[in-house]
C-alpha cells in the first residue's frame, strides 16, 4: 500500500461516509461487502486490516423478515496467495457453515448470500476467470452450503458491471439462483457493444465468455 494510495483511499472513505450520513435515519445500513477496489485484486493482511478499520468486519449476517442474509468477502476466495490470507478464507468458510447451521436451528425460512464476485456468473463449471471464484474454492464452498438443511437459495453479487439474470443451478446440491447486478452508475459493455437479452441483462453466452477471461 503506497502512501499516496492510502491518502486517496482515506479521502474516499470520508466522502462515502459523508454521503451515507445523508440517508434517512430510519434506513439501516445492514451489510458491507468488500470488493477488489476496497482490498485489492490480491488482498493482503494489511489491506484487509485497513478495510476493517474503516468499515468493520469484512463478513457479516443479519435476519430480516424470516430470512438470514449472509455477506462474504469474495476477494479472499478469489485470490488467497498472500501470506496468511488462505487461513482467513478457511476461517470464513467455517464461519459460513456455522451461520447456516444456526439459521436452520432458528427456523429461518431461507438464506440469501451477498458477495462482490460471483461464485459463477452463468454455469457452475465455467472456467476460472476475473469475474468468478476459482473452481476449487467454488466447489468446496458451494458443496458445503448447498447440502445444509437450509441452503442459500439466492446469491447476489456485482463486480461484473452488467446484469445477468435467469441463472439457476443444482450442480452442488440444492438449487441456487445467481443474480449478478450491474454497477450503480451504468453497465459496462465489456465486449464494446450493447448486446442485451430481452430482459435487459447480458445474454448468457456472452456473460459466460467474458466472466471466464
Amino acid at each position: 500500500i503506497t502512501a499516496s494510495g492510502q491518502q486517496v483511499g482515506a479521502a474516499q472513505v470520508v466522502s462515502v461516509k459523508q454521503s451515507l450520513s445523508l440517508l434517512d435515519g430510519s434506513i439501516p445500513l445492514r451489510s458491507r461487502t468488500p470488493g477488489n477496489h476496497d482490498v485489492g485484486d490480491t488482498p493482503t493482511l494489511d489491506t484487509l486490516d485497513l478495510y476493517t478499520r474503516s468499515w468493520g468486519a469484512d463478513r457479516g449476517a443479519f435476519d430480516e423478515g424470516g430470512i438470514r442474509f449472509i455477506s462474504l468477502d469474495s476477494q479472499i476466495y478469489w485470490n488467497a496467495s498472500s501470506a496468511g490470507v488462505s487461513r482467513l478464507a478457511d476461517e470464513q468458510t467455517a464461519w459460513f457453515a456455522n451461520q447456516l447451521d444456526d439459521a436452520a436451528e432458528r427456523g429461518v425460512a431461507g438464506v440469501v448470500v451477498l458477495t462482490h464476485i460471483a461464485p459463477f456468473v452463468v454455469g457452475a463449471q465455467e472456467p476460472t476467470g476475473w469475474a468468478n471464484w476459482p473452481k476449487g474454492v467454488r466447489r468446496q464452498v458451494l458443496r458445503m452450503s448447498q447440502r445444509k438443511p437450509v441452503p442459500p437459495s439466492v446469491i447476489i453479487n456485482g463486480h461484473f458491471h452488467m446484469n445477468v439474470d435467469g441463472v439457476r443451478s443444482d450442480a452442488f446440491g440444492a438449487p441456487v439462483e445467481i443474480i449478478t447486478s450491474s454497477s450503480v452508475g451504468c453497465p459496462v459493455a465489456w465486449n464494446g457493444s450493447e448486446v442485451r437479452s430481452p430482459s435487459g441483462g447480458a445474454p448468457h453466452s456472452l456473460a459466460s465468455a467474458l466472466a471466464a477471461e
